[in-house]
């Protein structure tokens, strides 16, 4: 089975902190290349954040896949509105 990276990137706030998407992709491709993964997509969280609704559909579609997630940061994770929801997902 193929072992897809997805990289997820936010509009650019992440709780407190502002890094620009352009500084996100460094950072995950950055990580990316010491743990020797390529990225195979990336994914952009849009403005109005919905609980990773993007991420969602990206994993739903390519569900024959082993699928890793790289975040930019563990703060991402604290935005998330339902948190039942997301477990299940992750």
């Amino acid at each position: 089975m193929k072992t897809l990276v997805i990289s997820c990137l936010n509009v650019g706030k992440i709780h407190n902190w502002v890094i620009p998407q352009k500084a996100q992709g460094f950072i995950l491709n950055y990580y990316a290349q010491i743990k020797n993964l390529k990225i195979g997509l990336n994914v952009s969280e849009e403005l109005f954040f919905n609980n990773f609704k993007s991420l969602q559909e990206a994993c739903l579609l390519y569900k024959k896949n082993n699928i890793k997630i790289i975040f930019c940061s563990r703060l991402q994770l604290i935005d998330v509105k339902n948190k039942k929801k997301i477990y299940i997902f992750l």
